[in-house]
């Protein structure tokens, strides 16, 4: 790891009779070959299990595979499990599976693309993994049209700033402020793969002063100017349709 809180990629091939510790507090696997054991759960191939807290993976058999996504804070809300079933029905966790799997796919274009796969997880999920009442209408309110600032949130859910940063990193594992960034870079990624909307045009839309900001916030967090990220992962994407 290296001391960000973004996914970091690993893989485990069986056999491998002891179970290995990930080196982080949240992310998902994929059974790429199963069964794979993550914790008490067993999976078959093409089963996706999210994780908060230490987890464990084993790959016991020959040829068993599992591929993990891994971040060193908490994040509740990507606890849960997915059949292949459920993974095939719907459209975003359908296409970006593929490409998670795929070894051929770079670091740099699988750690935002496991990101979007994360942040549909934890959509599916919903806000009602959150415990603390007013963490969950927050994050209701940020995953919304509005893209509010951290104190127009405080304001809507009616406690202070100070306040809702604490409440919030209690129960979400990171700030608000971060998480709102999280959503906005999520959302720009979205549009460099679906539209030819120009970088002003989207860093304008998701709240950034200028394109430049937009893209050191976007490099920052995902490691790869939004441009190269345009034009790797959207091959990517097209290879796999």
């Amino acid at each position: 790891m290296n001391g960000s809180d973004e996914m970091t990629r690993f893989v485990l091939e069986g056999p491998h009779f002891r179970p290995v510790e990930l080196p982080g507090e949240s992310g998902f696997v994929i059974a790429l070959r199963g069964p794979v054991k993550v914790g008490d759960r067993t999976l078959e191939t093409g089963e996706v299990t999210g994780f908060s807290g230490r987890a464990t993976v084993a790959a016991r058999a020959v040829g068993a595979c599992a591929l993990a996504f891994v971040r060193p804070v908490a994040d509740a809300s990507l606890e849960g499990r997915l059949s292949p079933a459920e993974v095939r029905a719907d459209e975003v966790l359908a296409r970006l599976a593929p490409l998670l799997a795929n070894e051929d796919t770079a670091n740099e274009v699988a750690r935002p693309l496991a990101e979007a796969f994360a942040a549909r997880l934890r959509e599916l999920a919903g806000a009602d993994a959150i415990t603390d009442p007013v963490v969950r209408a927050a994050v209701r309110l940020a995953e919304g049209d509005e893209l509010p600032s951290i104190v127009e949130l405080a304001k809507q859910v009616g406690v202070s700033r100070a306040s809702l940063v604490r409440r919030f990193r209690a129960d979400v594992g990171e700030s608000p402020g971060r998480y709102l960034s999280g959503v906005r870079l999520r959302r720009a990624a979205h549009r460099l793969l679906t539209t030819s909307d120009g970088l002003a045009a989207i860093a304008h839309d998701i709240g950034y002063a200028s394109e430049f900001a937009f893209s050191r916030a976007f490099k920052r967090r995902y490691g790869v100017a939004p441009g190269i990220y345009r034009r790797t992962a959207g091959g990517s994407l097209r290879m796999c349709a």
